[in-house]
């Protein structure tokens, strides 16, 4: 064996710290770069009505938070299709700062079998519940069922 073909295919601290930083997902937890996704415009609470929705989501996040709840709260956020709904859950998700956070989007599952959809959100939803506080966002769940 070359010692230099060898010294080349040892992994030494620089290539670990590059994976951690470029290459590893975690498995659970959430992702910001998720969520970045829907926040990429910025955002501008134009109205009213968007600032209280987003002041009743953090008093949920509160809420749930607290000693003193159940610890569950669901939440529907209805409106006409591209009004901003998904990147409102993003904000109220992001500011929430829980341990496990994930967006399951009908536009990632395009092509899935049924059986493969139920897969996805059963994952979720167990690795969700693993986790003392857990937010689920599910875009476009018309396009799912």
């Amino acid at each position: 064996l070359d010692a230099d073909a060898v010294e080349k295919l040892m992994v030494n601290v620089e290539d670990f710290n590059y994976a951690l930083e470029n290459d590893i997902k975690p498995a659970f937890g959430h992702s910001d770069e998720e969520l970045e996704k829907y926040l990429i415009g910025g955002f501008i609470s134009w109205s009213p009505q968007i600032t209280q929705i987003l002041e009743q989501g953090a008093l949920l996040v509160k809420q749930v938070r607290s000693p003193d709840t159940r610890g569950f709260a669901s939440v529907l956020l209805a409106g006409s299709p591209n009004s901003g709904k998904t990147c409102l859950a993003a904000m109220i998700a992001k500011t929430s700062e829980y341990p496990f956070i994930k967006v399951i989007s009908a536009e990632d599952m395009v092509g899935y079998t049924e059986t493969a959809k139920c897969a996805v959100l059963r994952k979720v939803f167990d690795d969700a519940y693993r986790s003392p506080l857990s937010c689920i966002i599910v875009d476009g769940v018309e396009r799912l069922l």
